[in-house]
């Protein structure tokens, strides 16, 4: 099962989640926005296919590790993500390694630190004096990912000291989420763990978790639900409701089964629920309420043509309480690009997942997987929030890897317009 089979599974625990609540919201709240996630799904694999796969069962893969992650080269670079994690954690949370401890032994909210910090040094605007930090921050994310896609989906046999070396790198990643008092970081490297597993399967033509893999991932999930839900919990932000819809009901079915269960996934809708709750509304009261503005909201900017500017504005306040949930990108994209452009750019990803996977051998092969786990990424957040533009070190790395892709992309648009020549020409004598 490779990187379209994760995607697909993850949607399906999704909606079991949401079919089997521990609050008010109830399925046929969220329904509509559930089978939006599908039909791109649907799209999104019809791009990816035909899977890329060699005579013999597997396919190939990178043997030879990128020139920073040999030899010496990777202390320096551990050691420069290291100062990187600490210098960046310091400029936008203002803790050091000792703060930070302490305020964990005494059961202090580092989050709520973090967003007085934030708004005391205005951090939330855009100023040259951060630049240096964010890109500090891009190195240390892409020193991470690109580890783990050398080593893990990419390299056939990783020694123990390859593997030491990653958790090494992992740590200063997970110092800055901990500063922070925030999961997004930890949910992105368990997100990384299993895409690199499930590239690994591809790779090799194996069951993407077998024997020891499957208990691994499976107690590493379980950790990271848990931390996830430790680290609501201590910010004190929810008292039985994550907005004014979106309520812990004690009578619900998991609530009275599991109750330690049904508090997990309290803790965890406002993150993956209220996501579809949004949606739904978006699509019952804003693009079905009518005939004309379902047309309108087929296509791109449709939705100006009806006097819908922007969802947000429609949404929250007026029809529902937001809270400070988040927003997903589909629904972003719906509004702007419409239904049908939602669907051709969930398409457009999965042919630039199948593009991606098809390079994972020779020097580019780190970008390819760099670029597929980044499509990964974004799929992973389409239902949910906003998980992948939202971090400017994200749009950095992004950035970078299409400058490093365009001359890739020119040679298959050379290609492709060389044999459109010959094809005419051959029309041409024919005729």
């Amino acid at each position: 099962m490779g990187v379209t089979g994760v995607v697909g599974w993850y949607y399906l625990l999704l909606t079991v989640y949401l079919l089997v609540p521990a609050t008010t919201l109830r399925f046929g709240s969220t329904a509509p926005a559930v089978l939006v996630m599908w039909l791109c799904y649907a799209a999104f694999r019809l791009g990816a296919l035909p899977p890329s796969r060699q005579p013999g069962g597997g396919t190939a893969f990178a043997q030879r590790l990128p020139s920073w992650l040999s030899g010496g080269r990777k202390v320096v670079l551990l050691a420069a993500v290291c100062l990187c994690s600490y210098l960046v954690a310091r400029f936008y949370t203002g803790q050091t390694i000792g703060t930070t401890v302490d305020a964990l032994l005494h059961g202090e909210s580092l989050y709520r630190q973090y967003q007085a910090y934030f708004r005391q040094n205005r951090l939330d605007a855009f100023s040259f004096g951060k630049v240096p930090f964010i890109l500090m921050a891009a190195l240390v994310k892409f020193a991470l990912i690109s580890g783990f896609v050398s080593l893990v989906a990419l390299k056939a046999r990783p020694k123990l000291s390859e593997w030491a070396f990653l958790l090494a790198l992992a740590l200063p990643y997970l110092y800055y989420s901990i500063t922070r008092g925030t999961s997004l970081e930890l949910f992105e490297l368990f997100a990384l763990i299993v895409f690199c597993l499930a590239e690994r399967s591809v790779a090799h033509g194996r069951a993407l978790l077998a024997g020891k893999a499957r208990l691994g991932v499976g107690l590493l999930a379980v950790l990271c639900a848990l931390a996830f839900s430790r680290g609501v919990a201590i910010r004190g932000d929810l008292h039985g409701s994550i907005t004014r819809e979106i309520r812990y009901d004690p009578a619900a079915f998991l609530s009275r089964v599991a109750p330690g269960l049904a508090a997990l996934s309290f803790n965890l809708v406002g993150y993956f629920g209220f996501g579809f709750y949004y949606t739904s509304v978006a699509v019952r009261q804003i693009w079905l309420r009518s005939f004309r503005s379902f047309l309108a909201g087929l296509v791109p900017g449709g939705f100006n043509l009806v006097g819908v500017q922007d969802f947000t504005r429609e949404i929250c306040g007026s029809k529902i309480d937001c809270g400070v949930a988040w927003i997903p990108d589909s629904a972003r994209l719906l509004n702007s690009v419409g239904f049908l452009g939602l669907l051709s750019l969930c398409f457009l990803l999965g042919l630039l997942l199948r593009f991606a996977q098809a390079r994972r051998v020779g020097g580019t092969a780190v970008i390819a997987e760099t670029i597929a786990f980044m499509i990964f990424m974004e799929m992973i957040s389409l239902p949910v929030g906003n998980l992948l533009v939202v971090s400017s070190p994200n749009v950095v790395i992004i950035g970078l890897l299409t400058l490093a892709s365009i001359p890739s992309f020119a040679r298959i648009a050379t290609r492709l317009l060389r044999g459109f020549a010959k094809l005419v020409g051959t029309g041409l004598r024919a005729v």
